[in-house]
């Protein structure tokens, strides 16, 4: 299968969720800034808004599902990539463009590009 962009807006450090479609299934993800830190904290839920994972913190090139144990989980893999190869994780300024969401089904490769 092909890996999926979740498309994103740079939501200026304002927290922000939305509904997305992985694998025929829909989920709510939501992100939340860490202003102190710059960084922000990713929470999945399922269509009913019962949590799969929460608090998870948003990293470039790690798979952020990675110990989510819940059965409800998407199959695949969800992950950050950085456009720009900086090697940094995403700012509360940059997620969305710098930094992209990806979803591979197959699961996590170990360089995701």
């Amino acid at each position: 299968m092909t890996i999926q962009e979740i498309p994103i807006t740079n939501p200026d450090g304002d927290p922000f969720d939305f509904q997305t479609v992985l694998d025929g299934v829909k989920y709510w993800l939501s992100f939340q800034p860490n202003v102190r830190g710059n960084y922000w904290v990713l929470s999945v839920f399922d269509a009913s808004h019962e949590p799969i994972l929460r608090g998870q913190r948003a990293v470039i090139n790690y798979p952020l599902l990675l110990h989510c144990t819940s059965e409800k989980r998407p199959p695949g893999a969800l992950y950050l990539v950085d456009l720009a190869d900086t090697g940094v994780d995403p700012t509360l300024d940059d997620m969305g463009d710098r930094v992209r969401l990806m979803y591979d089904p197959d699961g996590y490769a170990e360089t995701p590009q």
